[in-house]
Formats: C-alpha cells, structure tokens, sequence
C-alpha cells in the first residue's frame, strides 16, 4: 500500500473467519462490497463458488480482473448494477453512520430473499454516541427487510495503514501490533422485499 492509504485491510485471521462462513452457508453467488482483500483470499483458494462480484471504487482493481468478477462502482453514490443475486453478500463500510446505511441498501439490491449479509461494525468505544448509531443502522435494516441473526464482538481485525502505523511512532506509543484494530460481525438474513430504496441519504462530503 501507499504510505498515505487510508484502508483498513483484513487481517489473515478475518479473512479466514469470513472464508468459513461463506463455505459454511454453501454459498454459490457471493458479492463483496468493498472488501478487495476477501476478493483476492476467494480467488486464490478453490471456494466452490459459481459466481463471485467484488463491488468497489478503487479503479486499480481493474489490473487484477481476469474473469469479470469486478465492478467499479462508489457504493455511496453510484447506482448498483442490476442482476446481483447473491446468497451471501459481505460488506466493509467506513464505520460511519450514513455509510453504513448506504452499503446496507446497496446489500439489499445484491442479497437474494432469504440470503446472509455479513457486515463488519465498529465496536463499543469506537467513538460516544456509537451505541445510539447502531441501533438506528438496525432499524434501518428492518427497513431494508432484513433480520439481525446475531451479533459477535471483536471477531474481525485490520491491519494498520502505514500512515497510522508512523502517527503511533510519531506520537512517542510503545509498539503497536499491526492488528490491533478489531471490529464486530453482524449476521443478517433477507426476510423482507423491504422498502424500494437504494441509498439512506445522499453523500454531502468527499473522501
């Protein structure tokens, strides 16, 4: 990665928690909503799947595309392509509020009826006021038509972009593992056509 990339990869030990729930569910159509890392694990083992679409605004990708399992697409603006009928479709939103509604809609548009959505979720502490945000995602979420299965903490890391690796160094920190940032898993299924709506609200501010 580039020293100032802000993207918070998989760890190996996310990748392989996600890997064994999607060949746990036997899923055959897999979309990934902004997780080129799970794309790129997916790809280099013999999955099972018969499809699998990585929805992402990162136009590099296209380098690494040989079979069209690739959709440059910005989730919070962009319409998504029609035709995406996952049996399970794993999101990585920026642990926002807004953005996460927006990547739900967007698994909504992607999740066939009675499909999984794992989404990853800032756990408590992240910041105040988290609490009060996730439960206003999950309402969302009813909305959309989905059903909140379970929810598990700290299951999921991240590996540390090179910038905040140096700001740690920066700041005088003792060494710092590079996986300390973990984050929550949430399960839902799709037992609802739900509301016919694409998007939360309307992007105000660029990355």
């Amino acid at each position: 990665p580039h020293l100032l990339d802000a993207c918070w990869w998989f760890s190996d030990l996310s990748l392989a928690v996600l890997t064994r729930r999607i060949q746990k569910w036997a899923a055959a159509r897999v979309v990934l909503l902004g997780t080129p890392t799970l794309w790129h694990a997916l790809r280099a083992e013999t999955s099972g799947l018969d499809s699998m679409v990585l929805v992402d605004g990162d136009a590099a990708l296209r380098d690494h595309d040989r079979r069209g399992q690739l959709v440059v697409c910005n989730i919070l603006t962009d319409q998504l392509p029609t035709g995406l009928e996952a049996d399970v479709v794993v999101a990585d939103p920026p642990w926002y509020e807004c953005e996460m509604q927006h990547f739900l809609a967007a698994a909504r548009e992607s999740c066939r009826m009675d499909g999984r959505v794992l989404l990853s979720v800032p756990p408590d502490g992240t910041r105040p006021g988290i609490k009060a945000e996730w439960e206003r995602t999950v309402l969302w979420a009813r909305e959309l038509g989905f059903v909140l299965l379970s929810y598990e903490q700290r299951v999921l890391s991240y590996l540390s972009p090179p910038f905040e690796h140096n700001a740690f160094l920066s700041a005088g920190a003792r060494p710092v593992r590079t996986d300390w940032r973990h984050g929550d898993l949430a399960t839902f299924v799709r037992a609802k056509r739900g509301i016919r709506l694409f998007a939360a609200t309307q992007q105000t501010d660029t990355w």
